[in-house]
């Protein structure tokens, strides 16, 4: 039973690791992601 908060701590570790890492995607009628495309996004300066 020792192993177990362990394993749920990886868990949570590499879940929180990963929606750092991949931001959700904006609202409806914002330009997309910088990476998602150039549909709608603004232009570099």
């Amino acid at each position: 039973m020792i192993a177990m908060p362990w394993h749920m701590a990886q868990v949570v570790k590499g879940k929180v690791e990963q929606v750092i890492g991949d931001p959700p995607r904006p609202l409806r009628g914002h330009p997309p992601l910088e990476g998602e495309g150039n549909v709608g996004a603004r232009e570099k300066p």
